[in-house]
C-alpha cells in the first residue's frame, strides 16, 4: 500500500507529503539490515561513515594501476551474503577469478595457479560456492550504462532476487555520450545514479 501511485482529480501525482513518504520510510528501515552495506565491513575505521542503501551512489577515483579493482573486490567479498555483482570492464573473467580467489584465499596469484596446477585444476569448487556464491562478474567490454542495468535485472534469475551491490570496474570505460573523457564520464556517472535510484 506504500507504493501506491497518489491519484488526484483523475491524475497520477508523484510529489508527496511527508506523511504519505512516512510508511516507505518505516518499511525501508525495517528492511535495513538487508539491503543497507556498512564499508566497516571492509575497513572496520569506515563504521564511522553510515551505510550505503539503496539508490547511493559511491565512486572511488584514482589513477591506473592504484589499486581501484583491489578495493572493489575487497568490497565484494566483504559484503558476503549480500548479492553482489561486479562489471569489469578492464580486465579478462580469468584475471578477475585469479584475482579473486588470490583476495579471498589470502594467497598471491601466483600461489593461486601453482594450487590449481598441482590439483588439476580441481582446486575450490566448494570454496568458492561457501566463500562466492553471492558474487557474480561480469567482463563484457564496451558496456553502456543500458547494457549495465539490463545485465543487473537479468542476475536476479541467479541469485533469486535483485544485486543488493552493484559495482563497476571502472566507469571511464563505460559508453556514454559526450566529446570529452570528462563529458563521457560525467553523462555514465549521472546516469549511473538515475539506475541506482
Amino acid at each position: 500500500m506504500a507504493n501506491t501511485a497518489t491519484f488526484h482529480g483523475g491524475g497520477n501525482v508523484t510529489a508527496y507529503s511527508m506523511a504519505e513518504i512516512e510508511p516507505r520510510y518505516i518499511a525501508f528501515i525495517e528492511a535495513s539490515e538487508e539491503q543497507s552495506f556498512s564499508l566497516g565491513k571492509w575497513i572496520p575505521t569506515f563504521n564511522r561513515i553510515r551505510a550505503l542503501r539503496p539508490g547511493d551512489l559511491a565512486m572511488i577515483v584514482g589513477n591506473t594501476g592504484i589499486g581501484k579493482t583491489a578495493l572493489l573486490s575487497g568490497i565484494a567479498i566483504a559484503a558476503r551474503p549480500m548479492p553482489t555483482v561486479m562489471f569489469q570492464l578492464e580486465l579478462s573473467e580469468i584475471e578477475m577469478f585469479e584475482r579473486v580467489v588470490a583476495a579471498t584465499t589470502k594467497l598471491t596469484a601466483e600461489e593461486v595457479e601453482k594450487a590449481y596446477r598441482s590439483t588439476d585444476g580441481r582446486a575450490g569448487a566448494e570454496l568458492l560456492d561457501k566463500k562466492l556464491g553471492h558474487f557474480l562478474v561480469c567482463c563484457e567490454p564496451r558496456l553502456t550504462v543500458e547494457k549495465i542495468e539490463s545485465v543487473v535485472n537479468k542476475t536476479e534469475l541467479k541469485f533469486g532476487c535483485k544485486p543488493k551491490i552493484v559495482l563497476i570496474d571502472y566507469v571511464q570505460l563505460a559508453g556514454g555520450d559526450g566529446h570529452t573523457r570528462y563529458e563521457k564520464s560525467s553523462r555514465v556517472s549521472e546516469d549511473l545514479k538515475t539506475m541506482a535510484k
